[in-house]
């Protein structure tokens, strides 16, 4: 169990201590998923976790009934540096599988059997949604 806490939008004078990690960071500014140095003049900087946060409540409900896959068997890390993790519903029909490949150094095959999973329906499709810095949620 972790606790991370991160603005959603950093939005302090870069001069300022805040969220400095030892006096440095790794972009200049703080830690958020957007970065708004001037708020009133209405530009904004959207960082790429923001993405991985949107992948993994795109596709679930936020209704109790959507649980974390065990660890080693529905999150894990890929050889590439890439991780990935699955979340099902409680009745096993609905899945997402969610990867995230920011710290990836090369690419890499993945094949995932998904041992108890019951499609609804008989529904066997997958939909792959792919997002990068300039192009975000596209249907693959």
């Amino acid at each position: 169990t972790a606790s991370i806490v991160w603005n959603i939008i950093y939005s302090w004078y870069p001069l300022l201590p805040y969220g400095f990690h030892k006096g440095h960071t790794t972009t200049g500014n703080g830690h958020g998923l957007m970065y708004a140095n001037q708020p009133w003049s209405g530009n904004y900087t959207v960082n790429p976790p923001i993405y991985v946060v949107a992948h993994t409540t795109q596709f679930t409900e936020n209704d109790g009934t959507w649980k974390y896959a065990p660890y080693n068997t529905g999150r894990n890390f890929l050889k590439s540096g890439a991780t990935f993790v699955a979340l099902c519903n409680k009745d096993l029909k609905d899945m997402s599988i969610i990867i995230e490949s920011t710290e990836a150094n090369q690419t890499e095959t993945v094949t995932f059997v998904l041992h108890g999973f019951h499609p609804k329906d008989g529904v066997t499709t997958v939909a792959l949604w792919k997002t990068t810095e300039t192009d975000p949620f596209k249907l693959v």
